[in-house]
């Protein structure tokens, strides 16, 4: 056994709790008798063959007989029959969604075929999965003798259960939504309560793979794909810990692909033994209500496990320098990364690597978040082209004009949404902050179907409503969380102190008197960067002229690449001139 309970420097240690295995919190028993027409499998998989042509429409029937037959009373085998019918019915439905959206580019709002789809498979899924729960409960025993009678089947209900909560993780992530606490819950105590009996490791036929796998590569998506309970288990760890909700979709199967490429000693289950945790291990517990911790709490209750991790950092270091070496050269040879980045774009591998080492390094909040405790309305601009038009308006020297020609866009950028029902809707959908650092800030909103478009990467400016209009700061969104209330909140990295409109002109451009609008910036630790648009040909170490709003004219040159997004790219700026 992996685990042991918290030892007491008084006492011997004590027996496991064997009450605390093979619970769930908030699951409803099932509480009326069925009839026999409540039994019959062929009219429900009669009922849900003839929505064939109307996926989203079969999945709302798929909730409602599912849901009906949780609630009902009957033999356990039985209960395995119905549910199964349903499963096979809407799983190949829940793939196409998730395999259709997660090629889209995803942003907000979100359109109302993808929203019914995405919610519906994900309500279609977490009642499939309570039925599994509640087979799981009826039978499970931590008695090592009951529990062996029923080994078999408590295996493959179990792991049915850990495969169907990392489906909707996945779906959840297709809508910037986090797995919920009970969902967290129920994850490690079907896991732990089958540790108990060092039952985690026997592979069994899969649903599939969706949502695990690269859409890419269907050879990987076999239907007859074979997986553990400890494999699914540690999958959805990493992808939580990542928090990959915020991820651009079309990356979701990335963790996945490195643990499939390392093995799983890259990222494996340790004993606990109760020691100062050492850099490399996570800890999680049978209550953990979240991702797998760096730190140990105090409070921890009943059995706990660690997570090495060290193998996966070392291999994303190595691969990081890799990248480093390739592009200093300038040749960057897909074929000699590893397997997860060779199907990736040149201005996604580094990103994505870095990204994952940030999340796998125990980070200690530099800067002090302050909590905003009244409503602190903001003006919110999205978008390059925006961005450029508010700080070349502002520049102007007839400011009375700038302001009456720019009242209706600057009412706009008040609201999340063009249109509102009501003063209430008009109200909720102002752009309001919730916390704030030196480094960036935590806006939100209520989310409509009129809202402004937003995604991940995307340049902003911002400043509060009732601040003159020059009294602006620009950042880019880096995550995005869609709440259960059907709110949004838009976390902002801090880019700059000061941001003006230029134009820049290449050696070729001064020869046909054309240019280019950029955007120059001095970051927050007082280094000048020059914000160009990503599709712009130009590189580092280029010459470049830049004009600024007075007229001025500096020869400058492109530093490192500071930052690369879809919409835009940052350089560092070097140049004698600037002050």
């Amino acid at each position: 056994m992996l685990f042991t309970t918290k030892p007491k420097t008084d006492k011997p240690e004590p027996d496991l709790d064997s009450s605390q295995f093979g619970h769930f919190g908030n699951l409803t028993r099932p509480y009326k008798d069925a009839e026999r027409k409540d039994l019959d499998r062929e009219r429900y998989l009669q009922t849900l063959t003839n929505y064939q042509r109307a996926p989203v429409r079969l999945l709302e029937e798929a909730v409602r007989i599912q849901a009906s037959l949780n609630r009902l009373k009957m033999k356990p085998e039985k209960r395995e029959q119905l549910t199964q019918t349903v499963l096979g019915q809407i799983y190949p439905v829940v793939a196409m969604w998730y395999e259709k959206f997660q090629a889209e580019q995803s942003s907000l709002p979100e359109s109302n075929e993808r929203r019914n789809a995405l919610e519906t498979s994900i309500k279609a899924v977490e009642q499939v999965a309570i039925s599994y729960k509640l087979l799981f409960h009826a039978d499970y025993s931590a008695s090592p003798s009951s529990f062996a009678r029923n080994q078999q089947q408590l295996y493959a209900r179990g792991l049915r259960i850990i495969e169907l909560l990392r489906l909707m993780q996945r779906l959840k992530a297709l809508r910037y939504q986090k797995m919920s606490k009970t969902d967290w819950l129920d994850v490690n105590q079907v896991f732990f309560s089958m540790l108990l009996h060092n039952a985690v490791n026997d592979k069994l036929d899969l649903l599939g793979t969706v949502g695990a796998r690269s859409r890419q590569n269907k050879s990987e998506r076999s239907s007859t794909s074979k997986g553990s309970m400890q494999e699914i288990y540690l999958s959805i760890q990493l992808f939580g810990l990542l928090e990959t909700n915020s991820w651009s979709t079309r990356l979701l199967h990335i963790p996945d692909a490195w643990l499939n490429t390392l093995g799983m000693e890259s990222f494996r289950i340790v004993a606990d033994t109760h020691a100062p945790l050492q850099p490399g291990n996570l800890i999680t517990y049978l209550n953990n209500n979240s991702p797998p911790q760096f730190q140990r709490r105090e409070d921890i209750k009943g059995p706990s496990i660690l997570i090495d991790y060290t193998g996966l950092y070392n291999a994303l270091v190595k691969e990081h320098e890799n990248i480093g070496k390739m592009r200093f050269i300038g040749a960057v040879d897909p074929k000699k990364l590893t397997k997860p980045l060779q199907e990736l774009n040149d201005e996604e591998r580094l990103p994505v690597i870095e990204s994952m080492l940030i999340a796998l390094i125990q980070r200690s909040r530099q800067k002090k978040r302050h909590r905003v405790h009244t409503y602190d309305a903001l003006r919110v601009y999205f978008g390059l082209n925006e961005v450029f038009r508010l700080l070349r308006d502002i520049s102007s020297k007839d400011m009375q004009r700038i302001i009456d020609s720019r009242q209706f866009v600057d009412k706009l950028a008040r609201q999340s949404s063009l249109l509102a029902d009501d003063a209430k809707s008009h109200m909720n959908t102002q752009w309001a902050m919730i916390n704030f650092s030196s480094g960036g800030l935590l806006i939100g909103t209520e989310e409509t179907a009129f809202s402004t478009p937003i995604k991940i990467g995307q340049l902003v400016a911002f400043g509060p409503v009732d601040a003159e209009l020059h009294r602006i700061t620009l950042g880019y969104i880096n995550r995005l969380h869609r709440t259960e209330d059907h709110r949004v909140e838009v976390a902002i990295v801090r880019l700059s102190s000061h941001a003006e409109a230029v134009v820049i002109q290449t050696e070729q451009d001064i020869q046909e008197k054309s240019g280019h609008t950029a955007i120059l910036v001095k970051d927050l630790r007082g280094q000048w960067q020059l914000i160009v648009n990503t599709g712009l040909a130009v590189k580092s170490g280029d010459p470049l002229k830049l004009i600024r709003n007075d007229g001025s004219r500096l020869p400058v040159r492109l530093g490192e690449v500071w930052l690369v997004e879809k919409e835009f790219t940052i350089y560092e700026l070097r140049s004698p001139g600037l002050r």
